[in-house]
C-alpha cells in the first residue's frame, strides 16, 4: 500500500508486458487497447465500487512496451484500484489484481 493526500492527484501507471502475437492477440480484441480503471473506497467493512471514478484510457502501443498514466484525485481513505480489459482482469505476473492506497487528509 502506498500513500497519497487527498486533493492531489494520483497517477496510476499501468505499463504491459505483452510482446509480439500477445500484442497483437489482444489489439484484436481491441484496436485501441482501451482498458478501464475502478476504483474501490474501502472503509473497513468491505470494498465499495465508485462507478463515478472509474476511468477509461486508450493505452498507447508505442513507444514499447505499450504504458499509460491515469490520473485521479480521491478523497481520504482507503482505496482499491483494478484495472480491467474487456470482461477480464488485468493482473501482475504474480497474480496480484488489486492495488491498494491510502490517501490522508
Amino acid at each position: 500500500m502506498t500513500a497519497s493526500k487527498a486533493g492531489e492527484p494520483v497517477w496510476f501507471w499501468l505499463e504491459l508486458d505483452c510482446p509480439g502475437s500477445c500484442l497483437k492477440q489482444l489489439t484484436t480484441v481491441d484496436p485501441n487497447l482501451k482498458v478501464s480503471v475502478y476504483w474501490y473506497f474501502d472503509p473497513g467493512s468491505g470494498p465499495i465500487l465508485r462507478d463515478d471514478l472509474k476511468m477509461d484510457q486508450v493505452v498507447a502501443q508505442e513507444p514499447q512496451p505499450p504504458r499509460v498514466a491515469i490520473p485521479v484525485v480521491l478523497p481520504a481513505g482507503n482505496w482499491i484500484a483494478e484495472v480491467g480489459y474487456g470482461a477480464d482482469r488485468v493482473c501482475l505476473k504474480d497474480d496480484t489484481c488489486a492495488f491498494r492506497l491510502r490517501v490522508t487528509k
